[in-house]
C-alpha cells in the first residue's frame, strides 16, 4: 500500500532496533517523479541523536482516522533536527488507535429526540475523535442518555449515547463524553475530514512558529 500523504497527522521515528527517537507533526514532501515508487520526505523533529546517511530507520505514520502504518527505510541525511527519507510501501497497523482527539470549539445543537419541532439546547464540542465527543452543554443529562447533536454547521446529524460527565481536575463540570451511535461511513468521513483540516491547520501553525524561531 502506497503512502496517502493528505492524511497523515504525526509521525513517529524509531532507529534500527524500535527504539523510539522522536514524534512529529512537521514535515514536507519532493516533487514527486514521473511514474516513481517512492515520495522523497524532510521530517523535521528537534534533539535527534547522532545519525549517518545510510542508516536505517522504522517511521509510523498515523492517519487523522487513526490508522497506523509503517515502513523501513534509510537515510539519505541526517542532523539533530531533521532527517531525509524515501518512502514506498507502508503496511498497516492493525491496532486502531481511535481515541486520538482533536481539541476544538466547535458549536452543535442537542436535541432529546429526533422530532423536528423540538428545540434544541447550545452546546460546544470540546474534543472530537472518529468514536465521540467531550460536549459542553447547560442541559442536564443522565448517562446511558441517547442524544442527537447537529453540528459542522448542519453536515452533521448523528446520535450520541453520554457515557459520563467529566470534570476538571477541580471538579468542577467540564462536558459530557459521548459515544456516537451507529455512524455511517459516510458521516464519519465528515468527522475524519473536520480532524484532518484541524490537523493540517496545526501543522502550519507549528511550521510557521518555526520557520519565526519560535519552537
Amino acid at each position: 500500500m502506497l503512502l496517502n500523504k493528505e492524511k497523515i497527522s504525526k509521525i513517529e521515528i524509531y532507529d534500527a532496533k524500535e527504539r523510539h527517537l522522536g514524534t512529529t507533526h512537521i514535515y514536507s514532501f519532493a516533487k514527486s517523479l514521473f511514474k516513481s515508487s517512492t515520495i522523497g520526505m524532510t521530517i523535521k523533529c528537534n534533539n535527534l541523536p547522532i545519525m549517518k546517511k545510510g542508516d536505517s530507520v522504522m517511521l509510523v505514520f498515523e492517519y487523522v482516522n487513526s490508522q497506523r502504518y509503517r515502513t523501513v527505510t534509510k537515510l539519505d541525511s541526517a542532523s539533530k533536527t531533521q532527517i531525509e527519507v524515501k518512502v514506498g510501501e507502508v503496511t498497516e497497523i492493525e491496532e486502531r488507535r481511535r481515541s486520538f482527539k482533536i481539541a476544538t470549539k466547535e458549536k452543535a445543537t442537542v436535541y432529546k429526540t429526533k422530532s423536528e419541532k423540538e428545540e434544541g439546547f447550545e452546546g460546544t464540542i470540546l474534543n472530537i475523535n472518529l468514536g465521540g465527543v467531550l460536549l459542553h452543554c447547560e442541559e442536564y443529562f443522565n448517562v446511558g442518555t441517547i442524544v442527537y447533536l447537529n453540528t459542522f454547521s448542519g453536515a452533521l446529524e448523528v446520535p450520541a449515547k453520554i457515557l459520563r460527565r467529566q470534570n476538571d481536575i477541580n471538579g468542577n463540570f467540564m462536558g459530557y463524553g459521548c459515544q456516537f451511535v451507529d455512524i455511517s461511513e459516510a458521516e464519519e468521513e465528515i468527522v475524519a475530514k473536520y480532524i484532518l483540516e484541524c490537523q493540517v491547520a496545526e501543522r502550519e501553525r507549528r511550521k510557521t512558529l518555526e520557520e519565526m524561531g519560535m519552537n
